[in-house]
């Protein structure tokens, strides 16, 4: 018996999914019985949003329960600050044996911190970590264990990584891993229609080149799986599984291929209309669709190895679960790949699933929720947690009500509770993705954004420019092709939305973030 019967949490993350494109998979282009079954165990949230759709920002904000500038990443490029309370470590203070196994991103790739980071300082007790880099503990392991396919490894990590400052001297042996990736790169078998990353401005697709059995995938679940093994029976357990894909380079199992219908896969918007900007950016695009959704089997399968594994082991009864994405993927809707300021639907709505006992199985919600959300919903999974999640300190009669998250527990929603006040729209931004300034000239690949949605309209704010607003009517342009900003029929619709989203701004430091702050109230 798990002491105090306190449950066991069970988070899956995946990377780079849009809740547009899983709905879409799931109404006949491929069988996901494990998301479907997640699904059955509790609620679907259909307008679940990212607060800021890059990777640091959102793994940070399901984190800590705060908005980008509450806890202080704004874009790629920052570090979190160990200092800020996550829910992790409250359940590690509480008792909980806590495991991260797969992508944590909370540092830069560039920085001192990698290639091989120590997450364990917040709220960790056993970390594996791989990422998008291809580098630290599974490359180690794959060369050490598997030599024969390391080559095949070396082919797969994005080109970016040569900019990598550990690339060119890696580990102890100083090994040029630029060098190594751009031969195997030149070497590698490509069937006609794949690419390593080089035809394309992509990051590449392609079936995987190697066994499924030492994919990071694999590797990711077989970590977890030891970790459920190894935990104590009397003892509950905090699970952190994180996949890399469907992150690009798309490269799914080969086998994979075959289960995707590809009949049903829909053309990108605007596809073959005056929308369409230009040549295709992808030629072959239903191939790289086909790769992406081909990448979800593939982790449909894993979720399934966790599934049985804490049933064989007696924890099946006493779980909750969390499915989630950081962000979506343009997927070449608009002709566009990619994420971040890209504030269509496909970019900003996340899939969300909560499950467990007590909830209401197999329901849907289609209240606006954000990543904050998730944190004080695991606060809120067992009545010891929100008491020990640290509080700031504050002069006496001062904020002694002041809340702790940005965002609001799901629980509620998910037995089924009335809930007042909640939120009637969702904001997201994004600053300038690799650091382009909001003042730049020309075309930017990521310009800053604010982005309002609610169910009428997105309405979205690109500072520095005379054209930098859109607004698009959802109910009539579900795919956001025409943007109405300066059409007469909508000025009042704008203004409204304009008045908003200034609100919104303004409450994106409430509650007041954390960062150094020593006492609220204070002289």
């Amino acid at each position: 018996m798990q002491s105090q019967n306190k449950p066991n949490v069970i988070f899956f993350m995946v990377d780079q999914m849009g809740a547009k494109w899983l709905e879409v998979a799931m109404n006949g282009i491929c069988d996901l019985p494990n998301l479907k079954r997640l699904q059955g165990m509790g609620v679907t949230f259909t307008n679940a949003f990212s607060n800021n759709p890059v990777c640091c920002p959102a793994r940070a904000g399901i984190a800590t329960g705060l908005t980008s500038r509450g806890h202080g990443l704004l874009s790629n490029g920052y570090r979190l600050n160990p200092d800020i309370p996550t829910f992790m470590k409250t359940l590690q203070m509480a008792g909980w044996r806590t495991g991260a196994f797969g992508k944590i991103h909370f540092y830069p790739f560039d920085s001192e911190y990698y290639p091989y980071p120590d997450y364990r300082e917040y709220g960790w007790d056993v970390v594996h970590n791989t990422e998008d880099n291809r580098t630290g503990e599974w490359h180690d392991w794959i060369e050490k264990e598997h030599p024969e396919h390391y080559d095949a490894i070396m082919a797969t990590p994005a080109n970016w990584n040569s900019q990598l400052p550990y690339y060119d001297s890696y580990g102890e042996q100083k090994a040029n891993l630029t060098e190594r990736m751009r031969r195997a790169k030149k070497e590698m078998a490509w069937a006609k229609g794949d690419d390593g990353g080089n035809k394309t401005r992509t990051e590449g697709y392609y079936p995987l080149p190697f066994p499924e059995e030492i994919s990071q995938t694999n590797w990711i679940t077989e970590h977890a799986l030891n970790f459920i093994d190894e935990t104590p029976d009397d003892q509950p357990l905090y699970t952190h599984i994180s996949y890399v894909q469907p992150h690009p380079p798309f490269h799914p199992p080969a086998r994979f291929l075959e289960m995707v219908n590809e009949d049903l896969i829909p053309d990108p918007v605007g596809y073959g209309t005056d929308h369409w900007n230009g040549p295709d950016k992808i030629p072959n695009w239903r191939y790289y669709r086909k790769l992406y959704f081909a990448d979800f089997i593939h982790l449909d399968e894993q979720i399934g190895r966790i599934l049985e594994r804490l049933e064989q082991v007696g924890r099946m009864e006493n779980s909750y679960f969390i499915f989630v994405s950081d962000h979506g993927e343009m997927l070449m809707d608009h002709n566009l790949g990619g994420k971040s300021a890209r504030h269509y639907d496909a970019v900003i709505r996340i899939p969300l699933i909560v499950a467990g006992p007590g909830l209401k199985q197999g329901s849907t919600c289609d209240l606006f929720v954000q990543h904050e959300d998730i944190c004080p919903t695991v606060l809120d999974m067992h009545e010891t947690l929100l008491k020990q999640h640290p509080r700031p300190l504050s002069r006496r009669g001062v904020a002694d009500d002041h809340p702790l998250c940005a965002g609001r527990s799901l629980m509620p929603l998910c037995k089924g509770e009335q809930v007042s006040g909640w939120r009637q729209s969702v904001f997201s931004e994004s600053f300038g993705g690799l650091c382009e300034s909001p003042f730049r000239e020309g075309i930017m690949k990521f310009p800053w954004k604010e982005t309002l949605r609610n169910r009428e309209f997105r309405y979205s704010v690109t500072p520095g420019r005379d054209d930098g607003e859109e607004l698009y009517d959802l109910t009539r342009d579900p795919d956001e092709l025409v943007n109405v900003v300066h059409d007469p029929a909508y000025q009042q619709t704008r203004y409204q939305l304009m008045k908003e989203m200034m609100h919104r701004v303004m409450l994106q430091e409430f509650p007041l973030p954390p960062r150094d702050l020593v006492v609220i109230g204070a002289h």
